[in-house]
């Protein structure tokens, strides 16, 4: 369980810092929390030993301890998953997947590639995919037509 009694003024240890990745979804609990620990605040300093005071200590213990549950939780997407959302064909998604296994998180159960959605974004994000363009008085291209 999380101990609430030594967080400060509305500032839980649970809680992501600004710009840090947060699942969507818990957005809305994420402000939850941080209204029920202004809310203890307030309950603590004028009934520190009401029955309210600790119901709601308990309850804002459980919701921590659950998103930082869902924190833990990896998602994994599957190579036809990736090819929806992503549109790159699922050839170079299963050549990624052999080739650069440990960059995007992927492993293979049972004859399917499994892939860790956080690891390839940010593969994505930083890797570099630009085929650099030769001129076109480039002996190598031999007699490629110019473009105008």
């Amino acid at each position: 369980m999380v101990d609430t009694t030594s967080v400060e003024h509305g500032q839980s240890t649970g809680i992501p810092a600004l710009g840090s990745p947060t699942l969507i979804v818990a957005g809305p609990a994420l402000g939850l929390v941080r209204q029920w620990e202004t809310e203890l605040a307030v309950l603590r300093r004028r009934s520190p030993s009401s029955d309210a005071a600790m119901t709601l200590t308990t309850c804002l213990r459980e919701l921590v301890a659950a998103i930082k549950a869902g924190r833990d939780t990896r998602l994994h997407l599957t190579v036809a998953d990736l090819h929806h959302i992503c549109g790159i064909p699922v050839s170079t998604l299963r050549w990624l997947c052999k080739h650069k296994s440990e960059l995007i998180g992927a492993q293979k159960h049972e004859g399917v590639w499994y892939v860790d959605r956080a690891k390839f974004e940010r593969y994505m994000a930083t890797a570099d995919r630009e085929v650099p363009i030769a001129p076109t008085g480039d002996p190598r291209l031999g007699d490629a037509v110019e473009a105008a």
